[in-house]
């Protein structure tokens, strides 16, 4: 008796132990539970309001005449652009791919207002602010205008002279140039010189710069310089001698070439030594009149100089 007594004692311990031990577990499940249902309920609240109200793609934007330029920024690749003019319909620009997009649209006549959405590859949307374009016909001439004015500055074949030439894809504006620590001289486009200004200076003596600037009507800009060494050209003197004309040719730098022309045809000298100043050559005289032409130059620089001698 003793021993059932005893026994069943130990049986209604053992059960009483292990009721405060599941029921403490099962408090620290429910816990657990209402933890993680709250962690994952952030996460997932993040998310959604991550994708809705805190947009990352940048855009900025630039309008030439009938064509409006879009240049898309972003931390994550894009996939997709939308855009809509006003409140018609979508246009969807799919499969981009990058995380930098480029792109030009056309912009309808009058006022408008342009709606932009930028996508990413996990399917985050920017939607930026209303842009308000506005666009006429009386802009047609600067369309997809972004080329800037070309210039070139070549010395002339004339003495002491060189050319600057600017031409534009579109129309021209105005140009301006200035030796330096000058004031500039402007040079206004007009009907007949909208496309291409040409301008012919007098080069100065000495080592200067000179600076070219030129704008067309759409404000593109450009801007060349170069420097010029000013002469006045080779001088030239022709003498007879004997039977013969006797020609010197001095410069101021360097006589880089010598061609003439004697009764029609037509010669050039050889063996000019680099860096000459001063050279002399002689043209036999033919029997009668003698008719000679004489061209020295001084790199691009020419002196002519014409002359008559009877035998």
């Amino acid at each position: 008796m003793n021993q059932i007594l005893s026994t069943n004692d130990k049986k209604g311990s053992s059960v009483l132990g292990l009721k405060p031990i599941i029921k403490f577990f099962a408090i620290i499940l429910v816990v657990m539970a209402f933890v993680f249902a709250g962690q994952g309920g952030y996460k997932l609240y993040k998310s959604m309001k991550y994708k809705n109200e805190f947009p990352r793609a940048e855009l900025k934007t630039e309008q030439f005449g009938d064509v409006l330029n879009l240049k898309f920024s972003d931390e994550k690749v894009l996939s997709k652009i939308e855009y809509s003019w006003n409140d018609g319909n979508v246009t969807e620009i799919k499969n981009i791919a990058k995380t930098n997009v480029d792109i030009d649209i056309a912009v309808p006549p009058g006022e408008n207002i342009l709606n932009v959405t930028a996508i990413d590859v996990e399917d985050n949307k920017t939607k930026f602010e209303k842009i308000k374009v506005s666009y006429t016909e009386n802009d047609i001439i600067y369309e997809r205008d972004r080329k800037e004015p070309t210039i070139s500055i070549e010395k002339s074949a004339t003495a002491k002279k060189f050319i600057i030439t600017v031409k534009d894809n579109k129309e021209l504006d105005y140009i301006s140039y200035n030796w330096e620590g000058e004031e500039p001289t402007v040079v206004k486009a007009t009907e007949d010189t909208k496309l291409e200004i040409i301008e012919e200076i007098a080069a100065q003596k000495g080592t200067k710069t000179i600076t070219v600037k030129a704008v067309d009507k759409a404000g593109n800009e450009s801007t060349k310089s170069r420097t010029i060494i000013g002469s006045e050209g080779p001088k030239i003197k022709a003498g007879v001698k004997d039977d013969n004309i006797i020609v010197k040719v001095t410069s101021e730098n360097e006589i880089t070439r010598i061609v003439y022309t004697h009764n029609e045809v037509e010669h050039e000298v050889e063996n000019i030594p680099q860096g000459s100043k001063e050279f002399e050559f002689s043209v036999q005289l033919q029997d009668g009149e003698n008719k000679l032409k004489i061209n020295a130059y001084e790199d691009e620089i020419m002196t002519e100089y014409k002359c008559k001698r009877t035998k």
